[in-house]
């Protein structure tokens, strides 16, 4: 299995110091440890000895993976910024060019609740009602396997059975 992971440690962005922004104290507590947090694993099944039975014999890899933006990346950057019916959001976690977890920004407050976001259907973002604590420890608990947050929050059975499946195989504490 080969791994990745990145992150850097940070004072609290300017604006939060300022006060130009209203954050939760969960989030902001996050935000003065750590600026931004990336990480990726893979398993290639072709090159590992160990034996995984496949849901889908075409598919040999197994990855997960979490990108979670620096907070001055979500209040600048125009990539980490959505609007649905007039309301603003901001991208915490790019998952894949197929879905992101976002904050709400209401004028200068940041939302304490999670919305997900289906980018490929185009769908208004849905409200996870889950914090910053709880969406970290879910990913967590799921590995951060490919598609942990549609089995967890949007109660998606494939992606449910995928994790279950895999995590019962690659990690013996799910067993």
């Amino acid at each position: 299995m080969s791994s990745d992971l990145s992150y850097k440690l940070h004072a609290p962005d300017e604006a939060l110091r300022a006060g130009l922004l209203v954050v939760d104290p969960g989030i902001e507590e996050f935000y003065r440890q750590v600026e931004y947090m990336h990480t990726e694993w893979l398993y290639d099944i072709d090159h590992n000895m160990q034996n995984i039975l496949l849901l889908d014999p075409e598919s040999n890899i197994i990855a997960g993976s979490m990108a979670i933006s620096s907070f001055s990346e979500m209040i600048t950057k125009r990539d980490c910024d959505l609007v649905f019916n007039g309301k603003n959001f901001k991208v915490f976690d790019r998952v894949s060019s197929e879905y992101v977890v976002c904050f709400q920004l209401n004028g200068n407050m940041f939302s304490d609740r999670l919305f997900w976001v289906d980018l490929l259907r185009g769908d208004p973002p849905v409200a996870l009602n889950i914090g910053l604590e709880e969406y970290l420890s879910t990913g967590f608990e799921n590995y951060f396997m490919y598609g942990w947050q549609k089995a967890a929050f949007m109660e998606d059975t494939i992606s449910q059975k995928y994790i279950l499946h895999y995590t019962k195989q690659l990690f013996s504490k799910k067993n």
